[in-house]
């Protein structure tokens, strides 16, 4: 899947936790089978699943 390899290769400049690398993975899948996301869905399940907060609380 070309969205993780391109994922994968920023992981290698960057410094994310695992909490933060499955939540960007989430997204990619949710993308991957959906083709959209509504912004308010980040703080949803299942993303708030990986934290209470969703997004806010993965950074």
């Amino acid at each position: 899947m070309a969205a993780k390899q391109a994922f994968n290769k920023y992981l290698q400049k960057q410094n994310f936790n695992a909490n933060q690398i499955r939540f960007v993975e989430m997204i990619i899948d949710y993308l991957t089978q959906n083709g959209v996301m509504d912004p308010g869905m980040l703080y949803e399940a299942p993303f708030t699943n990986e934290h209470q907060d969703g997004a806010r609380g993965c950074v």
